[in-house]
């Protein structure tokens, strides 16, 4: 999976990532941060991989489990990380001010040969 950025503006979540889970070993880094420091955000993960690969599949009829350790984060900057495969992750802001942008950057490792 190529390094991915996404960003929220307000509350509500990004569109849904699918990392590479064919990768050994399959850690992904989280790194997420905020401009203002008054949203509350969470990393989110599905594990259902038959609906995530669904051609129809529109991000919606999913369950999202929140990250142990970034679930409803309130800090200007916070990182967490997958060390087994998920089927999709994303960025969900539940609270934010009017001019509140929150960005998460996530990064795979890669056995490259």
């Amino acid at each position: 999976m190529q390094p991915v950025k996404v960003t929220v503006n307000g509350t509500g979540s990004c569109t849904p990532i699918f990392p590479d889970i064919c990768q050994n070993p399959f850690n992904i880094l989280c790194v997420v941060s905020q401009n203002v420091a008054t949203a509350t955000y969470s990393i989110e993960y599905m594990q259902d991989f038959s609906t995530a690969m669904s051609p129809r599949w529109n991000g919606t009829t999913a369950t999202w489990i929140p990250h142990s350790g970034v679930n409803l984060a309130t800090a200007s900057f916070t990182t967490g990380n997958f060390q087994f495969p998920v089927a999709a992750i994303r960025l969900t802001v539940a609270t934010s001010a009017a001019t509140s942008v929150v960005t998460m950057n996530l990064i795979q490792s890669v056995n490259a040969p």
